[in-house]
């Protein structure tokens, strides 16, 4: 009878222990542990168009600035190996080798003299210091300021050659070893929530 009364009480503890263990104390539905690492895990394995839109302009965008950046360097080899008249006639040739999809060179003097920009010939010559873009942006001097401190990246808006429209571009600057500065820059889309240019 002793060990008859014992049996059963192990018994009892035993079905306790896996009731207790079973999910159905909860309900799978009932668990919040249990039913967030399922949406966090569901959610993760879901992108939405959005995402994959954004995923698809930063890639395009860090190809064209890898693209950007090895044309301008390609010019700045040329100019040194053919001297300032020979690049700049090259720089302005519509269809040359300094031309590639939306990426151009251009050059600019400190004055704010254009001396080469294939996309736009006719200002060529003319001093557009004061020039501003669609926002009041005067960005021919904010190109001068960045190329006189050494270089580097200048936003704003431009009109695409390809598209003809204006757009939003980001040009990468470099002083010569004279008193002009040379530039390429890429095309990209605005913020579609704040309407502005924010490059990447």
């Amino acid at each position: 009878m002793k060990n008859h009364k014992g049996n059963n009480v192990f018994f009892s503890l035993a079905v306790g222990i896996i009731a207790l263990s079973s999910p159905l104390v909860y309900g799978q539905d009932q668990n919040p542990r249990q039913s967030n690492i399922h949406e966090v895990g569901a959610t993760s394995q879901v992108m939405s168009p959005r995402t994959q839109n954004t995923d698809a302009t930063s890639n395009h965008i860090t190809k064209m600035k890898e693209d950007a950046l090895n044309l301008i360097e390609e010019a700045i080899a040329y100019m040194k190996a053919n001297g300032k008249d020979a690049a700049l006639k090259a720089f302005n040739k519509q269809e040359g080798a300094f031309v590639k999809g939306e990426l151009y060179v251009f050059a600019l003097d400190y004055q704010g003299v254009l001396l080469a920009n294939m996309n736009n010939p006719d200002a060529v010559g003319k001093n557009l210091n004061d020039a501003q873009d669609s926002e009041g942006v005067y960005f021919n001097k904010n190109l001068i300021a960045k190329a006189k401190s050494g270089g580097g990246w200048v936003t704003y808006r431009y009109q695409n050659p390809t598209t003809k429209k204006i757009g939003c571009k980001n040009s990468y600057v470099m002083p010569t070893d004279m008193d002009y500065l040379l530039g390429v820059g890429y095309y990209f889309p605005e913020n579609p929530d704040t309407h502005q240019c924010e490059a990447q």
